[in-house]
């Protein structure tokens, strides 16, 4: 039991990506803060990004640490609830830079004699934004079941442990 399933090592991997995307977007936010016209939606790139990176960590920490039965510490469930609950709301964030995305490189695709550079700037910009919002959905939907899981396998090794039967 103690061995990760298929499912478990996938989202492993999806969060290692995301954690990648999420990093290059810190870059790019980071590096907004030094344009005094860019300064707000900046500032509000980095944070959602720096709690994005902190929550995909402890979910890591968690499948390394915590899967299958090991319970987490108080301090850990509340880690997880604040980054969970603010993550969530990072959601209209990233949904945000999505269509803000959507709306910069749609024109520059309907254009026939458009420069490639721009289109390909442009576009990456568009792909990471979505896979970035679609990964993030999926994350906290597996992070949420991954709790459960560990909370299931703790109460079940706990009943296991203290049970009444004892053998003859």
């Amino acid at each position: 039991m103690n061995e990760l399933t298929t499912g478990w090592k996938l989202f492993r991997l999806s969060c290692i990506i995301q954690m990648i995307l999420v990093v290059l977007q810190l870059i790019g936010s980071v590096s907004g803060l030094f344009r005094p016209n860019l300064l707000l939606y900046s500032l509000s790139g980095t944070i959602v990004y720096i709690l994005m990176f902190l929550f995909l960590f402890q979910g890591l920490s968690l499948i390394n640490y915590n899967y299958p039965e090991t319970p987490l510490s108080p301090r850990q469930k509340r880690n997880f609830n604040w980054l969970y609950l603010l993550n969530f709301l990072g959601i209209a964030y990233l949904f945000a830079v999505m269509v803000s995305e959507i709306k910069l490189t749609f024109p520059f695709i309907t254009q026939l004699d458009t420069d490639l550079l721009n289109l390909i700037l442009f576009g990456f910009s568009f792909v990471v934004a979505t896979i970035s919002f679609v990964f993030h959905l999926v994350f906290l939907a597996g992070m949420y079941k991954l709790r459960r899981l560990i909370y299931h396998n703790t109460e079940e090794t706990w009943q296991e442990q203290f049970s009444d039967t004892k053998p003859s």
